[in-house]
């Protein structure tokens, strides 16, 4: 089953991945704490840093 985020959601876990790997905390183990894959949460910070650009 494919499962859909909200725009809101990929944002708010996007800007928790970055202020937690500040801390030394891996997009990993931020990501099963969100209940995602860390690949996923990855693709998210991806594109969300080429929008930044």
């Amino acid at each position: 089953m494919v499962r859909e985020y909200t725009a809101e959601f990929k944002l708010e876990a996007v800007k928790l991945a970055n202020e937690q790997r500040k801390a030394g905390q891996t997009i990993t183990k931020t990501a099963k704490d969100l209940g995602i894959k860390g690949g996923l949460l990855g693709k998210w910070i991806k594109k969300h840093n080429e929008k930044k650009s």
